[in-house]
């Protein structure tokens, strides 16, 4: 079950701290993530790939989503799975609020894993994911390092990067853009290190370890 409210205008992020105690009502539809996903208008291409490679890096286990958006990373990585236990985050509550109304992932939290991680993901996942996520980020080396403390032992990450070799026009001082370098030295300030590089082009996307 599922709702859609109609307003004329609504903020993208819910005012006050992010917490696990969402507000109880139905997600704002105006979130533009939101009315891309119920227009058809996300990017299944690109998560058939991710989950793909998720998939490669360890299939079955537990996998987090972390800057999980609408949750449809963790809808299509069932189907390249089936992982035993998905769970998201995301600090933008009417995201959250999508993910379990319209996909009934109940796993998903409203949180910062910056501003501290649940003692039940405390070294719990087979595989964390940040896709789309580290061309948004002021400070990734803080987001990496919070988010290595829920790799369980010998997990690894999957991170995905926008390219400095193909930087977006439209985004051109929005976005941060990675290169090989720039990506080596932020996972070295979070004690991580390179294990894969499963492409490099518009995007680059890597799985790390703990170092």
């Amino acid at each position: 079950m599922y709702w859609v409210r109609e307003i004329q205008a609504a903020p993208l992020f819910e005012q006050g701290k992010p917490t696990d105690a969402l507000p109880d009502r139905p997600f704002d539809a105006n979130v533009q993530m939101i009315k891309n996903t119920l227009a058809g208008r996300r990017k299944p291409a690109s998560h058939a790939t991710h989950v793909t490679e998720l998939a490669s890096i360890c299939s079955g286990g537990s996998l987090l989503d972390v800057g999980c958006g609408d949750g449809a990373l963790l809808v299509r990585a069932q189907t390249h799975g089936p992982w035993q236990r998905r769970s998201g985050a995301d600090y933008v509550c009417d995201l959250v609020l999508f993910a379990r109304q319209y996909y009934g992932l109940e796993n998903v939290r409203w949180l910062d894993i910056r501003d501290g991680i649940p003692p039940d993901w405390l070294d719990a996942f087979d595989v964390v994911a940040l896709t789309d996520v580290m061309e948004h980020v002021g400070d990734p080396a803080s987001l990496l390092e919070a988010s290595k403390g829920c790799l369980a032992g010998g997990a690894k990450m999957y991170v995905t990067w926008a390219s400095s070799e193909h930087t977006d026009p439209l985004n051109p001082g929005e976005w941060q853009y990675w290169g090989m370098d720039s990506i080596g030295q932020a996972c070295c300030r979070a004690g991580l290190e390179l294990d894969h590089v499963f492409y490099s082009g518009i995007e680059i996307r890597t799985s790390l370890r703990r170092r």
